[in-house]
């Protein structure tokens, strides 16, 4: 067996093991339960868990919990199996690749496109704001897409596939996430896919980490032309991938090594710098606290400039965003 077959085998056995079941808080005992099968209550989208942080689906929250009816001896009841269509394309598109990145990556692809074209690419309210049609600013709705990954639902929805192929996308071919943003990324004014495809690719993007070692790191410069898209909605997107991604001078260093955040945050600094000019609050206030965590000189002085503009601007939140910057570079500068 490959070690890609090997790893997606034990990604699939960690993604669809069952729920534990709550145990009756009764004075009698519970009765014992029979043994079931660990895919049949499987979680769609639960990653597998990574030794940096806990999944963001692994959580009391999409476990189900089911209390039996009141009665004398209290029993669980076992609620019967519900369909998981988006599992089963997300399961038989991994095994049908058998080992094969390239088929791979063709399988993940389809899918994403299959979720696209069910999607209904309707104009936004906030696209009738030439700021926002232009690409200046954020659509207004953007604000309503959840800002954390949610459980899925595993209902046979577009929004399901997409989040799906997001997230085992950044598990096995992260670059997969930079083609899928590239499709829309010049596309004017924002529409609805543009936000169903932000809430998926912000879901994939939170899987990445810098412990998986370096045959798995994101590639930040996979996301450094992004800073240039003229939809706004990937230019955040990229700012959001940029934080987490390794630059490629890094992925030679040992991530425990003193030396690790410089080297890798040193290619960022003037991705980040070109954020500063952007007009939207909210890609100001994420552009300002990435550069925080660069420790370099010109990033503080850069914080400190943007700092004194935002104050004769009077915009709180962006005001509040860098002074929070300001106290990350004293807690990181050497």
């Amino acid at each position: 067996m490959t070690t890609f077959n090997k790893l997606c085998v034990f990604c699939l056995s960690l993604t669809f093991i069952g729920c534990d079941r709550e145990k009756s808080n009764s004075r009698s005992s519970t009765k014992s339960e029979k043994p079931r099968d660990p895919i049949s209550s499987a979680k769609l989208s639960e990653p597998p868990p990574q030794p940096a942080k806990p999944s963001s689906f692994d959580s009391d929250l999409d476990r189900p919990v089911v209390r039996g009816p009141k009665q004398k001896y209290a029993e669980l009841v076992i609620q019967p199996e519900q369909p998981n269509p988006i599992k089963d394309r997300l399961n038989k598109a991994i095994k049908d690749a058998d080992g094969d990145i390239t088929k791979l990556s063709e399988n993940f692809t389809k899918l994403w496109s299959d979720g696209i074209v069910r999607l209904s690419n309707t104009a936004l309210s906030s696209s009738k704001v030439a700021e926002v049609s232009s690409g200046i600013k954020l659509p207004k709705e953007i604000e309503m897409v959840p800002k954390e990954s949610r459980p899925s639902t595993g209902k046979d929805t577009a929004e399901e596939l997409l989040r799906g192929v997001a997230i085992w996308s950044a598990l096995m071919r992260n670059n997969l996430l930079t083609e899928f943003a590239n499709q829309r990324a010049n596309s004017l004014p924002p529409t609805t896919v543009d936000l169903a495809i932000y809430e998926a690719l912000n879901a994939g993007i939170g899987e990445f980490t810098t412990t998986r070692g370096q045959s798995s790191y994101a590639s930040f410069e996979k996301w450094e032309p992004f800073a240039n898209a003229a939809n706004p909605v990937y230019r955040l997107l990229a700012l959001k991938a940029a934080s987490l991604a390794v630059s490629k001078p890094a992925w030679e260093v040992d991530i425990d090594s003193k030396e690790f955040n410089r080297i890798n945050e040193r290619p960022k600094l003037d991705f980040y710098l070109s954020y500063l000019d952007e007009e939207d609050p909210i890609i100001l206030s994420k552009a300002i606290r990435s550069l925080s965590f660069v420790p370099l000189p010109e990033a503080r002085e850069a914080i400190e400039k943007f700092h004194a503009k935002q104050l004769q601007k009077g915009d709180p939140v962006v005001i509040q965003a860098a002074e929070e910057a300001l106290r990350t570079q004293e807690n990181i500068s050497p």
